[in-house]
């Protein structure tokens, strides 16, 4: 009886790759930028038309009567409809603080990534006056890292199609640091005023001790 062998074929061990294929993304996650952490890109001098004029603003100084540049603090927040109900309540929100936040010398203002024009349209629906400034590149929130792209909204948020920023509340001193982060990771739909108030009692109280 005949008996056959049969053999595999013999190959370089170096021709082999036992490891197995294994193909992944390495994400970065959000890093939102914390109070008291100085931004870069935030102070420095702007050109014309980069930044809307309340980073920059310039008065009369009337003791003087010479210009001069003054920086009051600066409220952001970050408006995109995407977030849905929870925007337009946060819009509410601050339209009712407006009168408070004039009375501290504090300007508001608005950051959004869609037209002025739709966002004009909505004020007026929602009987708001709301200064807003169109960050169609998302510039401000990527400085203060409330938006990437190697961590893309719509994939932490379900039902978020787009890369949006967070919708965060930031408020800047008037050297342009953070004085209070809010970057609303959990998605609020209550805003932090309260700890404005309370940040600036604390702060006047300190200057009248002094």
């Amino acid at each position: 009886m005949n008996t056959r062998i049969y053999q595999a074929p013999i190959f370089d061990l170096l021709e082999l790759d036992l490891a197995p294929e294994v193909f992944f993304t390495i994400q970065e996650k959000l890093q939102p930028v914390a109070a008291g952490t100085p931004v870069a890109g935030l102070t420095t001098l702007r050109r014309v038309n980069k930044w809307h004029p309340y980073f920059d603003e310039i008065v009369l100084d009337t003791a003087s009567n010479q210009l001069r540049y003054t920086h009051k603090p600066l409220l952001l927040y970050f408006f995109e409809k995407d977030w849905g109900t929870i925007a337009v309540e946060h819009l509410n929100q601050l339209n009712a603080a407006q009168n408070k936040l004039h009375e501290q010398q504090i300007n508001l203002l608005v950051i959004t990534s869609g037209s002025l024009k739709e966002f004009e349209e909505l004020c007026k629906k929602g009987s708001w006056i709301l200064e807003a400034y169109e960050d169609t590149t998302f510039e401000i929130a990527s400085l203060l890292k409330i938006y990437s792209e190697k961590d893309p909204s719509w994939s932490r948020y379900p039902g978020i199609e787009g890369n949006i920023p967070l919708p965060a509340l930031y408020l800047l001193d008037g050297a342009r640091q953070i004085a209070l982060d809010f970057p609303n990771k959990a998605i609020d739909p209550e805003l932090p005023l309260g700890q404005i108030w309370r940040l600036l009692d604390i702060d006047h109280n300190a200057s009248n001790s002094l």
